[in-house]
């Protein structure tokens, strides 16, 4: 079907198949990424569960990852707590810190989806463009 196709056919083959490397190649580094952070988090959740305090909890997380999520969210409640020492309003201690922390999380969210717009674009697309092709292969 390849050889007799005409030209345009031909590049809309083509096309179609660098659209699915790339859709592949996004997949599986999402799946590695989301498989890698579930474990670390994981972990890192069992490790923090001794904690008894925020000091505590800031001193385990040295030993996490640099770019780790736990060690991001522990930061920002120490950052808060520091900030808010000399306050004496304990609610807005913790609406500030819980915005902070999900503000992070949005954030760490974010990072994560990057890439989906190119696979919602190739999978709205690809169909019709499949579709042509076997109406110039002829």
């Amino acid at each position: 079907m390849y050889h007799h196709a005409d030209i345009v056919v031909k590049i809309v083959m083509i096309g179609l198949i660098l659209a699915s490397v790339v859709t592949w190649a996004i997949f599986f580094s999402k799946s590695v990424e989301l498989i890698s952070q579930k474990r670390r988090l994981k972990r890192e959740q069992q490790q923090l569960a001794e904690a008894r305090s925020l000091d505590q909890a800031s001193d385990m997380t040295s030993s996490f990852h640099a770019r780790s999520l736990t060690s991001l969210l522990v930061n920002e409640a120490q950052n808060e707590l520091e900030l808010s020492a000399g306050s004496e309003d304990n609610e807005g201690i913790k609406e500030r810190t819980g915005f902070r922390l999900e503000r992070r999380v949005a954030a760490v969210g974010r990072h994560m989806g990057r890439g989906n717009g190119y696979l919602a674009t190739i999978g709205a697309i690809s169909p019709f463009v499949g579709l042509f092709v076997p109406s110039g292969a002829s």
